[in-house]
């Protein structure tokens, strides 16, 4: 549910990180815009990290981090950025493998896969740690706990440590 590296750092993990790990440079690269390609960037970035997905909310999610970063919204330029992330980790974009990957993580963990129960636990782990659900303050505390690592907090290349996360 919780990506681990976050969990044993006490960190809450949200999906405006993989925007900061973004490349402003991609955006200006020709390449598809079809809306499947960032539902699938979700659905994989949400497995990696044994969340829920639902869409909705990480939509919002998406906005509010460009709105507070002052980045482009606009949406045929995030579409690339994403695509182009997605490529850059060499993921799955098969929906139904993604959809695997999701179940057998929860079964592994004898987890509910009832995604409001889920949701449910995600904001008991964070009450459990005394740390705040407000999504503006757990950002904040995402941008000071990546800048004492000395990793990018802003839309830079990925980081070393992010890449070689995600090749274990």
């Amino acid at each position: 549910m919780i990506d681990k590296s976050m969990a044993d750092r006490k960190m809450p993990t949200d999906k405006p990180m993989i925007l900061r790990m973004i490349d402003k440079s991609l955006a200006d690269r020709k390449m598809p815009t079809d809306k499947p390609i960032i539902l699938r960037m979700i659905d994989k970035s949400m497995a990696d990290r044994k969340m829920p997905t639902d869409k909705p909310i990480i939509l919002r999610m998406i906005d509010k981090s460009m709105a507070i970063r002052k980045m482009t919204t606009d949406k045929t330029i995030i579409l690339r950025m994403i695509d182009k992330s997605l490529a850059d980790r060499k993921m799955p974009t098969d929906k139904t493998i993604i959809r695997r990957m999701i179940d057998k993580s929860m079964a592994d963990r004898k987890m509910p896969t009832d995604k409001t129960i889920i949701l449910r636990m995600i904001d008991k782990g964070m009450a459990d740690r005394k740390m705040p659900t407000d999504k503006t303050i757990i950002l904040r505390m995402i941008d000071k706990s990546m800048a004492d690592r000395k990793m990018p907090t802003t839309k830079t290349n990925n980081s070393k440590d992010d890449r070689q996360r995600h090749d274990r």
